[in-house]
């Protein structure tokens, strides 16, 4: 990273990148969720990051959103040494009530609880939004917790997760996709269809 870049003067490594041209425009938002993590007052962000990531939300033009997470946001469970969004519902709340807000194709990059899935969430507003969780490259765990959000059974073998974006007139169509880190294997693949965005 350039020593003239922003992010060296914030207190976090948060920052985002623009790429595209107008019509297939993607904003990559790679959030810090360690640096003002207070698990006493359920704070993850920050104020002064929540009020960057509202800014860096509202004034894009994208046609698609990607947010990196080093945490799950969608599982219903934390705890136990199992970390996630789940312990942070206001933080978690203020983020769902961002999106619905604006109304954008989004799609949540996540890890660390080293399975795979993809989910599917209904936004206050009714809007979709998608999570691809892929965990780990070099091990993984056969935990067994419930979703209600999963669009298909996990992924417990190696894995890693893959984005192929379709640009269309009225909309992208992101096809979602866990594949194998030891074969040419696609173990799981869900599409999102933004095309004409529209409520659940």
């Amino acid at each position: 990273m350039p020593r003239g870049a922003e992010v060296w003067g914030r207190e976090g490594v948060y920052q985002s990148f623009s790429i595209g041209q107008p019509g297939q425009k993607v904003l990559i938002v790679l959030v810090d969720l360690r640096y003002h993590m207070d698990k006493r007052r359920h704070q993850l962000l920050g104020e002064e990051q929540w009020a960057w990531l509202e800014q860096e939300i509202q004034a894009t033009s994208a046609n698609l959103v990607l947010i990196g997470s080093s945490l799950n946001l969608s599982s219903p469970y934390s705890g136990f040494g199992l970390e996630g969004w789940d312990e942070y519902p206001g933080e978690r709340r203020r983020l769902y009530e961002l999106l619905s807000g604006k109304g954008l194709p989004t799609i949540i990059l996540s890890g660390d609880r080293h399975y795979a899935e993809v989910s599917r969430i209904t936004l206050p507003s009714g809007l979709p939004l998608y999570e691809v969780m892929s965990s780990g490259l070099t091990h993984t765990f056969g935990l067994h917790l419930p979703n209600p959000g999963a669009l298909s059974r996990r992924v417990v073998s190696k894995n890693y997760g893959l984005l192929k974006i379709e640009w269309t007139q009225s909309g992208p169509l992101v096809r979602m996709q866990l594949k194998s880190t030891e074969e040419y294997a696609l173990y799981r693949e869900h599409v999102a269809d933004f095309r004409s965005l529209r409520p659940c």
